[in-house]
């Protein structure tokens, strides 16, 4: 009489094993396309995720037919509504974020930020943030000191003291120069992957401070997987530590030691070093000191001395801004940005809202319903008033993120969703707490469709980050120290390059001097490049293949672009394709011409040239 029982056991392990592989199958397939596995002279081929799941289900229908889905739901409920220990769930996402961080991260400068915020870095281990550009004064063409400046930087001073300063806000360069006095050149690129493991975690932190650690544990997943995010967590910009800084201060926020309000503090200050333009979010913070003074009217006189406390802290930040902007332009009030006026302009908030609304529907749908959350504001999910009152604060500030830079320029691309990064642990958190309460609703077809909703919102994320080539950015962007490398060996030192997008990667991995076309006069490149020769410099240009048809328009009728084709003596080959051409002396011979495979590869990080910010010698010592 025993057997039967045996064999339905049997039979349930069986089943699920097989809805686990044919699930899992159809699942790899989905997101990441069909493979080819040889064992010896079999060949396995797989492309088509239809057959596996199709297993899959019929064997997840087997399994459950023979076993109690009720207790399994149960498991689940317990973990996310009961105080079953969600913090080792949540130290693996931290854990995996951080891993891809390292992993799949970009590990070359590129363009203007990313060089931006490392030169800066160095300048600020170095001791001096002022690069001189002394020879800029006998240059005869207009606005000479800014061709000689390349992106990421802006000149300053009177003639005869001309230097170029940094553009970027010191907060991500001054971590990064911490990282590198204590762990070396390579550390710098693990400060965006750690500050993005620290976003996880401290979403699922402000869970845990609400009393909801399941709403938390589902807010980190939901953020983990988001592909804004984990773009930003691949490039070494200041989107997701600014994003940390903030959360860690709405997380010190609620906190009881006496000691809390200097930590959100002095988390705000760093936000405000990192991202200035967002000062305002400091304030917001600040009302919910307010609120805890209402709480204990009469007695206000410790809220009073906690707010005081925040505020003091807070204030670091913004003196240490006031103080770089003064040392470097003369003003605490003026910024590398310049005139913000044009920034910031009533027309561009139509736009931005459409942009923003389609790209997030597109990629984190999931956001728009904790925005909708915090909008109406929909405050029965929170178990305790003092857990309302603060996702009021968090509502006013994921509004102030969303106003700020729906005012803010128009792009046209989805990954610009990351200025909103401050807001989303906010929005993910309000969304994890509705799913939390429908996963403690009575009906059980509430509960198995709540769970099958994260899974779905989770896998489309996975998807969207996947079609998107995010964990292939790092590769991506390894023809800006290639090309400056072939730049280096075959370029003599004393050189003057022409460029725009690889301004700044010119100088850093390839020690040359540039100067960029996009400030040179339409007129003036045969007078640039004239001038210098005559001093015995010569002239190269280096331009990436979507740069060409703009440079050959831009100089149309000077001699130098008329020859721009036959003067081509690289074809660099690598993730892009970049020519470097010889502007001066004779045209080049077709044998000098040469095809270069630029592979850097088995370099992991590429160091800078030994004269990263490299000087132009003119005869006479200038």
């Amino acid at each position: 009489m025993s057997a039967a029982p045996g064999r339905f056991t049997r039979l349930r392990r069986v089943a699920g094993v097989l809805a686990a592989i044919g699930l899992g199958w159809a699942a790899w397939l989905f997101l990441f396309g069909g493979f080819d596995l040889r064992l010896g002279s079999f060949t396995l081929t797989s492309n088509e995720p239809l057959r596996p799941l199709v297993v899959g289900l019929v064997a997840l229908a087997i399994f459950v037919r023979r076993s109690d889905v009720r207790v399994w739901l149960a498991w689940i409920r317990r973990i996310l509504t009961d105080g079953v220990p969600t913090a080792p769930l949540a130290s693996v996402l931290t854990g995996a974020v951080l891993v891809l961080g390292l992993t799949y991260g970009s590990t070359s400068l590129a363009g203007s930020d990313i060089y931006g915020y490392f030169s800066q870095a160095d300048l600020w281990v170095e001791g001096d943030l002022r690069i001189e550009l002394p020879w800029v004064d006998e240059a005869p063409w207009r606005d000479a000191d800014w061709t000689f400046t390349p992106l990421a930087y802006r000149p300053v001073g009177e003639p005869g003291a001309v230097v170029m300063v940094p553009t970027y806000s010191s907060g991500l360069p001054l971590l990064m120069a911490l990282a590198q006095i204590v762990g070396g050149y390579a550390a710098m690129f693990a400060v965006v992957p750690i500050t993005g493991a620290l976003v996880v975690l401290v979403t699922y932190g402000l869970g845990r401070r609400l009393g909801l650690p399941g709403a938390g544990l589902i807010a980190s997943l939901l953020l983990a997987t988001s592909p804004a995010f984990l773009m930003m967590v691949m490039l070494p910009m200041s989107d997701v530590p600014a994003a940390a800084a903030w959360a860690l201060a709405a997380w010190f926020l609620p906190g009881r030691s006496r000691w809390a309000p200097v930590g959100a503090g002095l988390a705000a200050a760093m936000a405000i070093l990192i991202r200035p333009n967002l000062v305002f979010l400091a304030a917001v913070l600040g009302l919910w000191f307010v609120i805890e003074a209402a709480r204990a009217w009469p007695r206000v006189g410790t809220a009073i001395g906690r707010g005081a406390a925040f505020a003091a802290a807070a204030a670091v930040g913004a003196a240490g801004v006031a103080a770089i902007n003064y040392h470097f332009f003369g003003s605490p009030f003026t910024s590398g940005y310049g005139d913000l006026g044009d920034m910031f302009q009533q027309a561009h908030i139509g736009p931005n809202v459409r942009n923003y609304f389609t790209w997030m529907l597109e990629s984190s749908p999931v956001g728009l319903l904790g925005l909708a959350v915090l909008a109406a504001p929909l405050l029965l999910w929170w178990r305790t008033r003092e857990a309302r009152q603060f996702m009021v604060v968090g509502a006013i500030f994921v509004a102030g993120v969303w106003l700020h830079y729906c005012w803010y320029l128009v792009f046209d691309h989805w990954s610009y969703l990351r200025f909103l990064m401050p807001a989303w642990p906010f929005m993910m958190l309000a969304a994890a707490a509705v799913a939390q309460a429908l996963l403690r609703h009575r009906l059980l077809i509430v509960r198995v469709v709540t769970v099958a909703l994260i899974g779905a919102i989770v896998v489309m994320q996975t998807r969207h980050t996947v079609s998107q080539h995010i964990f292939n950015l790092g590769r991506s962007e390894r023809h800006y120290p290639g090309a400056a490398l072939v730049l280096r060996n075959r370029t003599p030192e004393n050189s003057v390059v022409i460029g725009m997008q690889h301004s700044g990667t010119i100088g850093y991995y390839g020690g040359r001097v540039v100067m960029r076309y996009d400030y040179l006069d339409d007129d003036d490149l045969d007078l640039a490049v004239d001038w210098l020769a005559e001093r015995g410099i010569p002239v190269y240009a280096l331009l990436q293949d979507f740069e060409v048809p703009r440079f050959e328009e831009r100089f149309r009728g000077q001699r130098v672009a008329a020859e721009l084709e036959d003067r081509c003596i690289i074809l660099y080959l690598g993730t892009s394709e970049i020519r470097i051409y010889r502007l001066t002396g004779p045209v080049p011979h077709p044998t000098e011409f040469r095809r270069v495979n630029g592979d850097v590869s088995h370099l992991r990080y590429v160091p800078p040239s030994p004269t990263p910010h490299p000087a132009l010698r003119l005869p006479g010592g200038s």
